[in-house]
């Protein structure tokens, strides 16, 4: 796998005072000191003075112009990754790369970009919900934000793609409510009582009981006079 990379610019130019000498129309290499004729070609090895390759050896492969300028392009840099460098041959590891939090086990090719090949370690699927990476094809409960239930998940994928299913297993739905295995629900209206019980995922038992019909009995105050 090929990760994006920070690279260096080639050496395009060198100023007369240490790309050339101009009475004799020849190039001097500012690192080695050796005079080179117009046309001759050689590799330059460069050490970089600042930045996160700081230290570190690229290459690069030059020739003399004609008028004394020396022109390079790259052939071997250093790697970038994150803002820090690494040695051409260095083999390193990355953790929670990115948004996906994936880890890589790495090796800087060096080539003319700074190439780096790496393969991924420790496969698994990062939850935004929880936070949390999980292995691959492993189980765990997620909770959200947004409501408090509790969401049994399963981290599945293969070596490109990778994606988490979740289930609410542990509720009942009735009218529109979510409640847990075993939790008993009593709803009454005027004329019928009704028991129910949540027995496993969408599976509710309900008994239902009628409610005696009474008349109702009308009543008056009456005064009376007993003159």
């Amino acid at each position: 796998m090929k990760l994006a990379v920070g690279t260096i610019l080639a050496l395009s130019s060198e100023a007369a005072s240490v790309g050339q000498v101009s009475s004799n129309a020849v190039c001097r290499d500012p690192d080695t000191g050796v005079f080179y004729q117009p046309n001759e070609e050689w590799v330059r090895n460069k050490i970089f003075n600042d930045g996160p390759t700081k230290g570190m050896q690229g290459q690069f492969s030059c020739v003399c112009q004609a008028d004394g300028s020396m022109r390079c392009s790259s052939l071997s840099l250093p790697c970038i990754i994150n803002d820090r460098g690494y040695e051409i041959g260095e083999k390193f590891k990355l953790y929670n790369y990115m948004d996906k939090h994936m880890d890589y086990e790495c090796e800087c090719l060096g080539t003319r970009k700074g190439s780096v090949d790496c393969k991924e370690i420790n496969p698994g699927c990062w939850d935004a919900h929880t936070q949390n990476k999980y292995p691959l094809n492993t189980e765990f409960e997620q909770t959200r934000t947004d409501d408090n239930l509790i969401r049994d998940c399963k981290c599945s994928g293969d070596e490109k793609t990778r994606f988490i299913s979740c289930e609410l297993s542990r509720y009942c739905i009735l009218n529109g409510e979510y409640y847990e295995k075993g939790e008993e629900i009593v709803i009454e209206t005027a004329t019928q009582k009704q028991t129910c019980q949540c027995i496993d995922a969408a599976r509710t038992s309900c008994i239902i009981e009628a409610k005696p019909i009474q008349d109702a009995v009308a009543t008056q105050e009456i005064e009376v006079d007993y003159d």
